[in-house]
Formats: C-alpha cells, sequence, structure tokens
C-alpha cells in the first residue's frame, strides 16, 4: 500500500470519526454559519464602463458656480499635486507653482483620489467614480448597479480596488467585475468610511459605527470586546511594524496590534481628538492632522509639527500626503493647501466658484439676481458682491428673500423677519406683536402688501404701515404654511402641509379643488394657449377650480412656483398644474419616478417647464417630453432648492450642497 493510499485512508477515518457521536455525548444543534469571508461572500455583478457620459438632453451650455474650501484628498503623481474638494478637481502644477481646474469627472464633489499600478488616476465622490487611464476619463456614475451613489473611499490592494461607500456597502473591482458586500455578509455597517488591505487575505473595513475586520475565512466586528472605543473609524493606516491606527471619530487616535489597545489624545500629543487623516512619509513615520494641526508618531508618542512664523493650530486639516521626496501636503477647510518641505512653506489657494455650497434661493430682482445662502446675502450684476451681511444669529435659518427696487432686503427667517433699510438690519417677531416667528416664504403684490407665510400660524400681510394676520378663521384649509407665490394677476396662493391649495381675493382665502389628474379627456379651451404646448400631448385643460382629486394624492413633494407669464404653477408627484385663463393644464409627471419629490418649478420665456427635486435632479418639460438632467450631465448636487431665469434666458439652479449650477441657452 503506497504512501498516497494510507493517506487517503486517514482522511475518510477522520471524517468518519469526526461525523459519528460517542457514547452518551449530547449533539448540539447545529449553528447558523456565518458567510465566509471576502473571499467567498459578496454579490457578484458584471461591470460596465461608460465611457461617454450621457448627453445634457438640453441646447445650451453648462456653468458650475461651487465653492472649493474643503480639500478632501490629496494624491501626487511626478509633477503633479491632485487636489479633490467638495468643488471638484484641480491640478497644482509643483514646479510652475500653478493651479488649475480638472473638467474630467462626472461630479464635482470629490471625496478621494488613489493611482493605480498603471498610473490610472482613480477619483471618488458624491456621484460615482471617474478614471483618467491613457488620457480620457471613463466612469461608473451615481446608482451603476445599485452602487456609486457616495463614495468614500477607494483604494488599490494587491490585485483589486476596493470602493467604499456611505450607505452602499463596500466593493472591489476585478477583471471590469465588482463584487459587493453589504450587512447581509457581515459587514459592521452599511456605510464605510474608510477601507484598509494589510495583505492579501486580510482586510479592515472602517464604518460609521466601528471596526470590521474578514479574511479568507470569516468576518469580525470589533466594536465589542476588543477595548476599541466605539466611534465611527473615519482614517486607517498601519506602519512598518505592523500596527493598525485608527483615527475614531472626537476620539483620537487608536493604535491596535495583536489584542494590545493604546489610545491617544490631545495630552499624548495629538493635535486634537479631532483627526481626519494619516499619512506615512518615507522615512516610515506616521503624520496625523487633524482639528488643530500636525503630529508625527516616533513608534511611542506623538509630537505636533512646529513651523516657524506658522500657527498650524488655527487651521483645520481635512487631508494630508507625502510624496515620495518627503514633501508633506497639508489641505484645509478653507480652500488652501499648505506645502510643508525641508527650506520652505508654500500656502496654495483653490479657485472658489461660489462662496456657499448651500443656495437657499435665487432670485431676480431689478437688473441683478440676488442669492440668498446659508450664511450671507450676494448680488449679482457686473459681479458677484456680497451684502452687508444679516445678524450673525441668522446663519442657517433664512429660508426667502425678497429686495425692493431701492433695494432695501426683506428676509424669511425660523426665528422672526429681518428687513434692511440700506444701513441697518430691524427684526421683527414676537416683541412687535408678530403671532409667531418661524416664517417658510414670502412675496410682494402689486399694491405693495408683503405676503409671509409661517410654518404654523397660518399668513401675514404687511401693508407698510400695518399687521394683518390671516388663519383658518379667514378661509385658509390650514394655519400650516408650506409654499406662497402671488401670481401675474396680484392674487396671493399658498400651498399648505397636507398640500391644499388655496387664493386671496377679496379679503378673503379660497380653497381651489385642483381637477382629477387622471381620466379626464383632453379639453379644446386650451387652443389659445401657446404652440408648444398645445402640440404637447401630456397636457391636459379642464375648467377652472372643477373636479376633485382622489384621496391620497397629498403629500410631501408640493411646490408652488409661477412661469414667465405670471400663472400660478404646482408641483405635485402626481403630476404638474398650471393654472391659466382658459383653465387649469395638468401635465403629467415624468413617468412616475420614485426620484420625483418636487422642490422648485419654474415656467421659461421658451414654454419649458423646469421641476428640481428633492434627489433627482431637474427634469425639464420640452416639446411634449421629460428631459431628465442628473450629476452626471453636469448638475452639481441632485438635491435642488431653488429656480430661475435671468434676464438673457439662462437659468439658474441652487443646490442643497453644490453651489449654483448655470444653464446657458
Amino acid at each position: 500500500m503506497n504512501i498516497r493510499t494510507v493517506v487517503s485512508l486517514l482522511g475518510i477515518l477522520a471524517l468518519v470519526i469526526g461525523a459519528t457521536p460517542l457514547a452518551g455525548e449530547e449533539i448540539p444543534e447545529e449553528e447558523p454559519r456565518e458567510p465566509g469571508g471576502w473571499i467567498v461572500s459578496g454579490d457578484r455583478k458584471p461591470l460596465y464602463w461608460v465611457d461617454r457620459l450621457g448627453p445634457f438632453g438640453l441646447s445650451g451650455t453648462i456653468v458650475r458656480h461651487v465653492p472649493a474650501r474643503e480639500i478632501r484628498a490629496l494624491l501626487s503623481q511626478d509633477d503633479t499635486l491632485w487636489v479633490g474638494t467638495e468643488g471638484g478637481l484641480f491640478a497644482y502644477n509643483t514646479v510652475e507653482d500653478s493651479v488649475s481646474s480638472v473638467r474630467g469627472p462626472a461630479f464635482v464633489s470629490i471625496r478621494t483620489i488613489m493611482a493605480d499600478d498603471t498610473g490610472s488616476l482613480w477619483v471618488g465622490g458624491d456621484g460615482g467614480v471617474s478614471v483618467r487611464r491613457d488620457g480620457r476619463w471613463i466612469h461608473l456614475p451615481s446608482g451603476h448597479r445599485g452602487f456609486f451613489r457616495r463614495v468614500t473611499d477607494i483604494v488599490r490592494g494587491d490585485a483589486v480596488v476596493w470602493i467604499a461607500t456611505y450607505g452602499d456597502g463596500c466593493a472591489y473591482i476585478r477583471d471590469d467585475s465588482l463584487t459587493v458586500y453589504t450587512r447581509q455578509d457581515s459587514l459592521l455597517d452599511d456605510r464605510v468610511l474608510t477601507i484598509l488591505e494589510q495583505d492579501p487575505h486580510t482586510v479592515w473595513f472602517g464604518t460609521a459605527s466601528g471596526l470590521c475586520r474578514s479574511d479568507t475565512l470569516s468576518w469580525e466586528s470589533m466594536r465589542y470586546g476588543s477595548r476599541i472605543p466605539i466611534g465611527a473609524v473615519e482614517e486607517l493606516a498601519l506602519d512598518e511594524e505592523g500596527n493598525l491606527f485608527l483615527a475614531i471619530a472626537r476620539k483620537g487616535v487608536v493604535l491596535y496590534n495583536l489584542g494590545r489597545v493604546r489610545l491617544f489624545g490631545v495630552r499624548d500629543g495629538l493635535p486634537s481628538d479631532e483627526i481626519h487623516g494619516f499619512s506615512l512619509d518615507p522615512t516610515g513615520r506616521l503624520w496625523a492632522a487633524g482639528g488643530a494641526g500636525v503630529s508625527s508618531f516616533d513608534g511611542s508618542a506623538w509630537t505636533p509639527y512646529r513651523l516657524p512664523g506658522v500657527n498650524l493650530t488655527q487651521y483645520r486639516f481635512l487631508s494630508i500626503h507625502h510624496d515620495l521626496e518627503g514633501i508633506c501636503y497639508l489641505g484645509t477647510d478653507e480652500g488652501t493647501v499648505f506645502v510643508l518641505s525641508r527650506d520652505a512653506v508654500r500656502e496654495v489657494a483653490m479657485p472658489q466658484g461660489f462662496p456657499s455650497k448651500h443656495v437657499i434661493s435665487v432670485q431676480r430682482f431689478g437688473p441683478a439676481l440676488w442669492f440668498l445662502a446659508e450664511r450671507s446675502i450676494y448680488r449679482l450684476g457686473e459681479d458677484l458682491t456680497e451684502v452687508t451681511p444679516p445678524l450673525e444669529w441668522c446663519s442657517g435659518t433664512m429660508t426667502d428673500l425678497f429686495v425692493t427696487d431701492d433695494e432695501e432686503m426683506w428676509v424669511a427667517t425660523r426665528f422672526g423677519i429681518l428687513h434692511f433699510d440700506g444701513r441697518s438690519w430691524n427684526l421683527f417677531d414676537r416683541r412687535q406683536g408678530l403671532p409667531t416667528e418661524h416664517f417658510v416664504a414670502l412675496s410682494f403684490d402689486p399694491s405693495g402688501s408683503l405676503w409671509f407665510a409661517s410654518f404654523d400660524r397660518g399668513v401675514l400681510e404687511f401693508t407698510g404701515r400695518e399687521w394683518i394676520h390671516y388663519t383658518e378663521r379667514n378661509g385658509l384649509p390650514q394655519n400650516r404654511i408650506g409654499s406662497l407665490v402671488v401670481d401675474g394677476a396680484g392674487y396671493p396662493w399658498i400651498l399648505t402641509a397636507d398640500g391644499t391649495l388655496a387664493r386671496y381675493s377679496e379679503g378673503r382665502w379660497e380653497e381651489a379643488v385642483l381637477p382629477v389628474p387622471y381620466g379626464a379627456g383632453a379639453d379644446t379651451s386650451g387652443a389659445q394657449q401657446d404652440t408648444l404646448l398645445r402640440l404637447d400631448p401630456g397636457i391636459r385643460f379642464l375648467g377652472r377650480l372643477e373636479g376633485s382629486e382622489p384621496e391620497g394624492t397629498r403629500s410631501r413633494g408640493n411646490i408652488l412656483g409661477l412661469d414667465m407669464a405670471g400663472n400660478c404653477l404646482l408641483a405635485r408627484q402626481d403630476g404638474i398644474f398650471r393654472l391659466t385663463g382658459t383653465g387649469w393644464q395638468i401635465i403629467d409627471p415624468p413617468q412616475r419616478v420614485s426620484g420625483f419629490v418636487p422642490t422648485a418649478i419654474i415656467g421659461t420665456s421658451r414654454g419649458e417647464i423646469w421641476v428640481g427635486t428633492e434627489s433627482d435632479g431637474v427634469y425639464v418639460r420640452r416639446r411634449g417630453e421629460w428631459i431628465h438632467v442628473q450629476i452626471s450631465q453636469g448638475l452639481t448636487d441632485g438635491h435642488i432648492r431653488t429656480l430661475c431665469e435671468d434676464h438673457s434666458g439662462s437659468l439658474w439652479i441652487g443646490t442643497q450642497y453644490g453651489g449654483v449650477t448655470k444653464v446657458m441657452p
């Protein structure tokens, strides 16, 4: 009997013995098995690269105006430092000391940059992944394969490229195949912030709920029992001695090695308990950058980095990177990059597109455009200028704006009404007798009255001499108001929180019952409408204030607006309504897509209807069809706050997180 036969028999005997219970031994119930390690688990899908982004679909040019203050990612390649910001990708030429904007990625908000073994540049952020390969860009846009909506990290592995996302788990790419891991695969949290591949077999995942580890056999949660503080793991690093470093949100840095845990904070030499980035210099020393400077680790303790004449503690650093020559690059939240070399310190500023990423309202008053941002107000005439900012406490509370011909300003806020008379700001609140202080919208009628919609106390009219308060006693369907406009005929319209529409006429509010959205035939009373609308088969005409709407159609996603003729527009998830002299027009929604939650609506001078949504960009009604414009077509952000057409016919799109997008005809 040869050796191979003996080994085989021994293997069979071991299996038999292992499968046969001993006499009197209790057979335990089979425990549920965890899915295997990252090698065998996950959902594998084919991956299709997009060589060219989808067509914009509208004639014209897109110009993006976005702040670039948050510098989130840095990477050096030869003589170029790639800089990823909230406002796009920039290339800093370290030889010529010049900065240029890079238009290649399919999105604006960038969170991570990586170079693979071939030298290709990978860029990820809020909108997908874009790769610069052989001088051209290819893309994996947002939503591709149900992934890439918010990419937080891209990591080069031994034979794969790891992708972390916030909310969709993580994945690796190999041979144009995508393998996705979620909590179903024992991933601790689908909100993955960072990934570190320790070796070809072991991978660490930093999530919003803590640390997770996977090898070729199993997944392991390090949230409990490891003595690692519980919190979001924002960054991971591995030094040359095999120590794993974790930056945990607001809890400093943790060193972990074979069960041994050490905690480091400000008293241990860290610049702050808020650490945003790690970097290894060419000597193998680890550096940490955070809320109040930079420190380096010598193997036992952290030492704050000091520079003669430069106080690094006054800066909040979001990113750090060392090149092969040992030059350190630090990205701040103020739009600058510090370049630290042995004999010099340079501060490089990124071009800024717009002062704020939160744009609440864009409106045309007189010859200028006015922008209500999160913290201030801006006027665009020949140049963009900041108006005397409101009171400091108003930051983040302003909801709407009106500017008179004399450029006096009225601002609705959550804590009262602000008025700027050209010299100073005055506040109207309960101390002046107002019934509430939370206002959501305002408008102006031709008689000179200002109208203010409150969150829960009806409507206020300011005639210039007195305040008039309207509630349910005056015919309002509800005291909680969601939207307000004054149409071209001077009638104020409001939309309540539950979607009920009402109009003010002759001293009283009257509820306007909208027509039934479906099942009604076309009405030839619309024959006098503009040609574009008459030829649109998706528009039907019904009599003014006739019919009744079915139950269940009122919901979130209701907003009022005006077209260029001053007609009242109403956008809902089940359709668009426009009231003209011949009656109501009903425009079918864009195929009932799930992302159609309207947040803004406008009718343009070209007869188009633009509808902004909560998370799905803009829908444009043109020649009987809906055109969908998303981040991959040039928008800076999918959450639309406001729409405005200027005197030249350009459309301005204000967003929640991406500044302003301008569409020029």
